[in-house]
């Protein structure tokens, strides 16, 4: 794998806030949208500056470092690899919806979809299961608009970013609309001694993801010839200039 290059795309995105940044937020930074678009580097200083952005991210990260994947993939494959974020803030009442309600309540009218979901929220550990109930009521006095099904996946990945890497959440939100960040500010985070079951939880969904956000990043091994194996004339080599 080419994970050079890959660490180039991830130090690129954390290190510039402009990057990916969603339209939302442009109002609300101390840069006017043409500049971000165009930054130079003390502009860019300029800008973390103001954002309290810290120059590395979360430590945690090293140990997890799957996570760039997570943070950089595009939409469609964060609700193909994440969609467990959303059970934290589905509670018992999806056991018994009807499939208009699906529909009607979290935008989701495919079956397969459904008994994914369903199947999740069956599986959560159990301490995951007794903390979601609390989360749950929370959300919905928080919350009063319809919440579908891939903004709940959205606000269910910002909070597990927001109490285990809050400097990755910090940046990841940006890249988010701003309702995202509202309501995940909104709600208290998981606590920090769930913090090897909520990994354990989701750690294979993140590995997926990262596994196939980082196929475009996989090369060829390169093969190089036998040089112990070559006699000096079967190297293409300048003729010696005499003096």
């Amino acid at each position: 794998m080419n994970s050079l290059n890959y660490s180039g795309t991830w130090w690129a995105w954390w290190s510039n806030p402009a990057l990916g940044m969603h339209d939302d937020h442009l109002p609300t930074m101390p840069l006017p949208p043409r500049d971000l678009k165009t930054i130079d580097y003390f502009r860019l200083l300029e800008l973390r500056s103001a954002l309290s952005f810290p120059d590395v991210p979360d430590d945690l990260l090293s140990d997890r470092p799957e996570l760039r994947a997570a943070v950089t993939a595009p939409p469609g494959l964060l609700m193909k690899h994440l969609v467990r974020f959303a059970v934290l803030s589905l509670d018992s009442s999806i056991l018994y919806s009807r499939a208009q309600d699906w529909e009607s309540n979290y935008n989701v009218n495919q079956p397969d979809m459904i008994r994914e979901i369903v199947t999740l929220r069956n599986d959560l550990p159990m301490t995951l299961a007794n903390w979601q109930g609390t989360f749950c009521s929370q959300m919905k006095q928080a919350i009063t608009q319809p919440v579908f099904l891939e903004e709940r996946m959205l606000i269910g990945f910002a909070m597990y970013l927001r109490s285990y890497f809050p400097a990755l959440f910090k940046r990841w939100v940006l890249t988010k609309p701003i309702a995202i960040t509202r309501w995940a500010n909104m709600l208290e985070p998981l606590p920090l001694e769930f913090w090897d079951t909520v990994d354990t939880w989701c750690r294979p969904s993140i590995q997926a993801l990262h596994d196939e956000v980082f196929l475009p990043y996989t090369e060829e091994n390169l093969e190089f010839p036998d040089l112990d194996a070559l006699e000096i004339d079967d190297l293409d080599l300048p003729a010696r200039v005499e003096d």
